[in-house]
């Protein structure tokens, strides 16, 4: 992710459809082993019909210090 400068950031995250995706998903593999195709699970997984979403909201706070670094 590229950030419109360099500094401290503060935010939050959150996501959506993760559940739905792996209930999908387990669903698909579940689908699969009754039934063997070696291109259903490839083509399964493009064709999510509720894919993951996350979303990070971040905002400036101040230009980065040396110290900074020492926390990471």
């Amino acid at each position: 992710m590229d950030l419109p400068r360099p500094g401290v950031y503060e935010g939050i995250a959150w996501w959506a459809g993760r559940h739905a995706t792996l209930d999908y998903y387990n669903h698909t593999l579940c689908e699969l082993a009754e039934h063997p195709d070696p291109d259903a699970l490839g083509h399964a997984w493009r064709n999510n019909p509720t894919p993951e979403r996350y979303v990070f909201e971040l905002h400036f706070v101040r230009e980065a210090t040396p110290e900074d670094d020492d926390e990471a």
